[in-house]
């Protein structure tokens, strides 16, 4: 039987750890960088033999030590917990003198970006903070340089921001990484993450209620870019809720303010703010027209970087290609070009420029003793829902663990804790992990292969001839999220509540038949995708070992499971 370990519990200084389940972003060389060009580290040298130890003699008289000289007046250095490289006015200015090339290289690349960004602030202060929440995001950053501790962005989103049509190091998320980690290197940070885990074709639900395994439990800001995808605002704030409860409690970015303007203003306090290019955007094309040209959206991928990428790897480019065609799937309208990419990741840029000069200021102001440290927040008391839209049911005030098969994911996956023995039958199961269709499934691999995809919907499918399948789950005592102190199982996938009450489908925990007792939550649907998530505290024990046991009974019945989720 398959057994796992629980990820350690995170706090300042512990990240998830790097694993093949964890998508660590910008691992692209260059795109001057070729496969070929990168080679392995030189063989080190044979340690040579220490030197013959001199034959003893009585030292020298030693000179009077002179007098140490005065020590001018400066900041003081870091003391133990802070490790930070902002010591002083010259790294400060070293610091802003990075900001300043990354600034002026956007403006080269973009002219007129600068005039028509600040514009758009101009017109409506509010198109990016609500009520001071600037101040709470600033200060966030300020509490991770001074504890030199890694910074990491989860970008969560649809295909568009995915790459879909385009290469993956090319979305947007990737780009400004690329962008911004001069300057945070110089800020001391190292360490700073940015992780694409948009998937194609679905909106923030069940990503939502998975926000620790989809994300990173190590998230310090949360991006929510389901702006094709999601008109429902309640699915907007639970994401919201869940992104609270993460032990970091991240700030949180949209990329649109459509769904959240009924309810962003009673979530205050942790620098939730909304970072929009489309009147960017429509600035550039009225007051600097040839910048906008440059934006042109039948444009998908890099043309110039798929000639150099078939070039180098003919094995993946044999069905006549022409050397003047994107070969990335996902061709359409609706998915940006790489220029448009690159103008969201600058706008991103541009506005993190400013919240690291702030920052910076802050750090200088804190080691001379001008300026307190800002206190770390409070435990976050989430607000009562304000959309009333669906029920709310505890996936409004609880966390969850979580096991998914869809990719990418920072956590367990469903082969993590599947029981690989058949257990209670002879043999394997023989449910299958597969992705929807043979159709979806060439397209994944094209994309994957040619162009670098991370996102993939494989599930679990099961019909009446596939007898049973299990999962199993490790309760520990510290790992309890629920507000109640109750302990509860779940699952979504492509499932219909009338299978489990004609007994069309059979449902364990713990050897009993919980059906009937299974509570359905949220369905969700788009771009043929249908999910429905269930839950059940029955039969759950409390500490140890929980099994999960999943059985369809009639053959003309097809279901699938994607994710599991425990608390």
């Amino acid at each position: 039987m398959k057994r796992y370990r629980r990820p350690p519990a995170l706090g300042p200084g512990n990240r998830l750890p790097t694993n093949d389940n964890v998508h660590e972003p910008v691992l692209h060389p260059p795109s001057n960088v070729t496969e070929e060009q990168r080679t392995d580290p030189p063989a080190l040298a044979p340690t040579p033999a220490p030197p013959k130890k001199p034959k003893r003699t009585d030292p020298p008289a030693l000179a009077p030590t002179p007098a140490p000289p005065k020590k001018p007046k400066s900041t003081p250095s870091p003391t133990m917990g802070e490790r930070h490289k902002l010591h002083n006015a010259n790294d400060v200015r070293a610091l802003q003198s990075e900001i300043k090339h990354v600034r002026d290289s956007i403006e080269n690349e973009f002219p007129g970006i600068l005039a028509s960004q600040e514009k758009l602030e101009e017109k409506n202060r509010e198109a990016i903070f609500v009520d001071g929440e600037e101040i709470k995001l600033i200060e966030k950053l300020v509490r991770i340089i001074l504890d030199a501790e890694p910074l990491t962005i989860s970008f969560g989103g649809m295909s568009d921001v995915a790459g879909h049509g385009n290469f993956f190091e090319d979305s947007y998320p990737i780009v400004f990484h690329e962008m911004m980690k001069p300057v945070f290197t110089a800020a001391g940070l190292e360490n700073f993450v940015v992780r694409n885990q948009a998937m194609g074709g679905i909106p923030s639900y069940p990503h939502s209620l998975c926000m620790g395994t989809m994300l990173g439990d190590d998230a310090d800001i949360v991006v929510w870019d389901f702006r094709m995808v999601e008109r429902d605002p309640f699915l907007s704030e639970l994401f919201l809720r869940q992104a609270l409860m993460l032990p970091r409690q991240p700030a949180v970015m949209f990329k649109r303010s459509s769904t959240i303007r009924g309810f962003i203003k009673e979530y205050r306090g942790f620098g939730t703010h909304v970072i929009d290019e489309t009147d960017l955007i429509k600035n550039l094309e009225q007051d600097f027209p040839d910048t906008a040209e440059k934006l042109d959206k039948s444009i998908h991928c890099d043309i110039e970087k798929a000639k150099t990428r078939a070039v180098q790897h003919p094995q993946l480019f044999t069905e006549d290609y022409t050397f003047d065609e994107c070969p990335c799937p996902g061709q359409v309208k609706w998915h940006s070009g790489f220029m448009i990419q690159r103008v969201r990741a600058a706008q991103l840029a541009l506005v993190y420029l400013r919240f690291m000069e702030d920052a910076s200021k802050q750090v200088i102001d804190i080691l001379k003793g001008k300026k307190d440290r800002p206190a770390d927040p409070p435990q976050y008391v989430l607000p009562e829902v304000v959309e009333k839209g669906e029920e709310c049911k505890e996936f409004c005030y609880d966390r969850f663990d979580c096991a998914s098969s869809w990719t990418p994911h920072t956590g367990f996956s469903l082969e993590d804790v599947i029981v690989d023995e058949g257990h209670h039958v002879e043999g394997n199961t023989r449910w299958e992990l597969r992705y929807p269709s043979s159709k979806e499934e060439k397209e994944v691999a094209k994309g994957h292969s040619k162009c670098n995809y991370k996102d993939g919907k494989l599930g679990y499918y099961g019909d009446g001839n596939s007898g049973w399948i299990f999962f199993e789950l490790q309760f520990e005592a510290d790992n309890l999220h629920n507000a109640d102190d109750k302990r509860m199982v779940g699952f979504c996938g492509d499932v219909n509540k009338d299978w489990f009450e004609d007994g069309s489908v059979l449902v364990l925990i713990n050897q009993e038949d919980v059906a009937v007792y299974l509570d359905e939550w949220l369905t969700v649907g788009t771009l043929g995708v249908r999910t429905v998530c269930f839950a059940t505290d029955r039969a759950v024990n409390e500490i140890g070992e929980n099994e999960l046991g999943f059985r369809v009974m009639e053959f003309d019945i097809q279901m699938s499971i994607t994710h599991i989720f425990w608390t």
